[in-house]
């Protein structure tokens, strides 16, 4: 691919085509068209795919020629064939390119050494990385082992605890109950008048007093 780089210098506008002797083999986009005044236009030239090695690749004969002639046209569509063609008074420019073939750049070669040692790097990275999840992974199953240990300890001691709440409130209950059952005795026990002792002891005063007055 090779590009064309076409200026008006001038305060008109101008015309321009591009012409090549052999048409099959190069694509010019755009062959034809209009470049205002003071304006630049790029004309792109690319080769054809070629099923064999050009045989005049090493000298070869290819040209093209680029036609300028001024025009008071502003659009393509208005240019035709009469446009460049010469007659008396019209001054059309040509500029004719010889094609000369050049190898493309080569890129710069990469030593042997650079990739293995990018790919030791590369592997140490990649060991690195993995070593180190491991490690979080292995952390992280600690603390998760510690964690529900803890948690299944505290839910022993919740339910010892409430074992014992509830032996407290059983032993209260049965307390209460004794103290009211011990109140109901000691109501019933207490005396409401003489005992037999008593009766005993007045029947004998008096039978003493009877006989001996």
């Amino acid at each position: 691919r090779c590009d064309l780089f076409l200026h008006n210098p001038g305060s008109s506008g101008v015309a321009f085509k591009v012409k090549t002797t052999a048409p099959k083999k190069y694509c010019v986009r755009p062959n034809i068209g209009i470049v205002a005044p003071g304006a630049s236009i790029e004309v792109q030239v690319i080769m054809q795919s070629q099923k064999e090695t050009p045989a005049d690749l090493q000298q070869c004969k290819d040209k093209f020629l680029v036609q300028a002639v001024a025009t008071g046209a502003t659009d393509a569509s208005e240019l035709d064939s009469a446009t460049f063609a010469k007659a008396e008074g019209k001054t059309i420019s040509e500029t004719k390119l010889r094609v000369a073939y050049t190898s493309p750049a080569v890129p710069p070669t990469v030593s042997e050494e650079e990739p293995t040692s990018v790919s030791a790097g590369a592997d140490e990275s990649a060991g690195a990385e993995g070593e180190s999840m491991a490690l979080k992974y292995e952390r992280a199953s600690k603390d998760l082992i510690a964690a529900t240990n803890s948690y299944n300890a505290s839910q022993a001691d919740v339910s010892r605890l409430q074992r014992e709440i509830a032996d407290y409130k059983l032993q209260v209950t049965d307390l209460k109950s004794k103290m009211v059952s011990g109140e109901a005795e000691v109501a019933t026990k207490a005396p409401t008048g003489f005992s037999l002792l008593h009766l005993l002891l007045v029947s004998i005063i008096c039978f003493l007093i009877g006989r001996f007055m």
